[in-house]
């Protein structure tokens, strides 16, 4: 028995290590990196035009970027990567040393990595380049944390709807429309019970408020560029409800996995 437990062990931490060189060896990696590099070109540019704002400026278009070249990054690396195993044998041979719920945990681990990783690296260069324009704030550091909360969500709604659909392009465009409507559902709960009349529309958004995971209270960016760093208490709260929602989609994802076997 616990022999079996180690090599389980063994064979999880195997799996998380080599879907993450996979994923930092393909191109999709790589090509996410020149889109970032494209993207703070443009953050830079857009500092240079913006007068009397230039660093704030700088600071909010450089999290953003790293924000969306992480979503661009995870949903098609993450997505590409589940249904190359799941279509070819490959998956077989994984499953006959890993249970299901170790696979998709493994999966899971391995791109938080790639996400952590990923947000490394840009944060250290994207913190030299404030650090020479004299608009580097220490808060950098709370805003890349954020991102990783969000970035973590996302990941699990891509596990769910790859589990869910044999088609790995409706399964990359549910998650952004999840992601999508996670950003701005709880602004459309707040207007829709200033502006819209009905009782069902607002009803039913207040629902989906609860449902979706509210990624707009993991979004610091626009508190952090006036320095309005949240209590240790905020911040706490947030990482509650990211790993709570995350592990209602980790089980969701591996009993549609386990279901559709």
């Amino acid at each position: 028995m616990e022999n079996d437990k180690s090599r389980r062990n063994v064979g999880f931490f195997s799996f998380v290590l080599l879907n993450f060189l996979e994923a930092v060896r393909e191109k999709i990696f790589w090509g996410v990196v020149f889109f970032f590099l494209f993207l703070l070109g443009l953050s830079f540019f857009l500092s240079m035009v913006s007068v009397g704002e230039s660093a704030r400026v700088l600071r909010g278009a450089g999290l953003s970027a790293m924000e969306l070249g992480g979503i661009v990054l995870l949903v098609f690396s993450f997505t590409f990567g589940f249904y190359r195993d799941k279509n070819g044998r490959i998956l077989e041979v994984y499953l006959s040393c890993l249970p299901r719920h170790v696979y998709t945990a493994s999966k899971v681990c391995a791109y938080l990595l790639i996400a952590f990783f990923y947000l490394a690296l840009a944060g250290i260069f994207w913190a030299a380049v404030l650090a020479a324009n004299g608009a580097f704030f220490w808060q950098f550091w709370a805003g890349l944390f954020s991102i990783f909360l969000k970035l973590s969500i996302v990941i699990l709604l891509n596990l769910v709807f790859c589990c869910l659909f044999s088609s790995p392009v409706l399964a990359l465009l549910s998650t952004i429309f999840l992601y999508v409507c996670g950003e701005i559902v709880s602004e459309a709960a707040r207007l829709s019970t200033v502006y819209v009349k009905g009782e069902f529309s607002s009803t039913l958004l207040s629902v989906l408020k609860y449902i979706l995971p509210n990624l707009d209270k993991l979004d610091l960016k626009s508190r952090l560029l006036y320095a309005q760093i949240p209590n240790a208490g905020y911040l706490g709260l947030i990482s509650l409800y990211t790993l709570l929602y995350c592990l209602f989609l980790w089980s969701l994802g591996t009993w549609i996995f386990i279901k559709r076997k």
